[in-house]
């Protein structure tokens, strides 16, 4: 093969990986950024939070997981990224209760989806969990995941 024929190929070669590129471009110029749901389980035990982790994730792959050990973690991490769509807080969590973390978020971000997560379930901390504004109560003992996947379906959709 001549120089000549080979700086021919080359041209075509680059010719259609510009093709192939302006094409990519064009579909995503199309195709607006898919925002991924947030969310943040706020629970003190390590074994139950991780466990809680991963069964979200098994039935949300899509969802981007984050986890705080205290109210105080869970506060910064909101401060320093964008807030998540919601939350699964734990209502006795050292510091700080979970529901005066919930009154706390719902105050300054009230669009935060919150969902208690305790093994109590006493009347007057359901009461209490909607008073401070939670969207919802659940007790790890008993806890259907069809509900949960109801709540994380429940956030409004982000991409429209």
């Amino acid at each position: 093969m001549t120089l000549r024929e080979a700086m021919d190929r080359l041209d075509d070669r680059c010719s259609a990986l510009e093709a192939l590129v302006q094409k990519r471009q064009a579909k995503e110029d199309q195709n607006p950024e898919v925002i991924v749901p947030r969310v943040l389980i706020v629970e003190d035990a390590p074994v139950y939070r991780q466990a809680f982790k991963e069964h979200l994730h098994a039935h949300f792959p899509s969802l981007a997981i984050d986890e705080a050990r205290s109210a105080e973690e869970a506060l910064q991490k909101i401060s320093k990224t964008s807030p998540p769509d919601f939350m699964f807080i734990d209502i006795r969590l050292p510091e700080a209760d979970g529901l005066q973390l919930t009154q706390k978020i719902k105050k300054d971000f009230p669009r935060i989806r919150i969902a208690m997560l305790t093994g109590y379930d006493f009347p007057e901390y359901r009461r209490a969990a909607s008073q401070y504004g939670a969207d919802r109560y659940f007790v790890k003992d008993s806890l259907e995941w069809k509900e949960i996947e109801e709540f994380v379906q429940s956030i409004p959709d982000n991409n429209q």
